[in-house]
């Protein structure tokens, strides 16, 4: 049975409208994923700040205690060697 040009377009045309709904619906998964791994990231890269933040106080800290432990005093005019147990 041979289908009309008016059915064949129109089957064409559903063909294509069916097509076009698979993209959306895969598109709109594939945006989800996406979303999703930019929400893990994003907490990531918070959670690695905050980490960084921590370590960059602690270096300030132990740059400072290594910056005490030899110090020059003027002892009646002469200057004498300390050091500072870091333990």
């Amino acid at each position: 049975m041979m289908l009309s040009n008016r059915e064949s377009a129109r089957m064409r045309k559903q063909r294509h409208l069916d097509n076009l709904t698979a993209q959306v619906a895969h598109l709109h998964r594939e945006n989800v994923h996406v979303t999703t791994a930019l929400g893990l990231t994003t907490y990531g890269l918070l959670a690695v700040d905050a980490e960084n933040a921590v370590l960059r106080t602690q270096s300030s800290k132990l740059a400072a205690r290594l910056s005490s432990p030899l110090k020059l005093t003027c002892d009646l005019g002469q200057f004498h060697i300390f050091s500072v147990s870091l333990s």
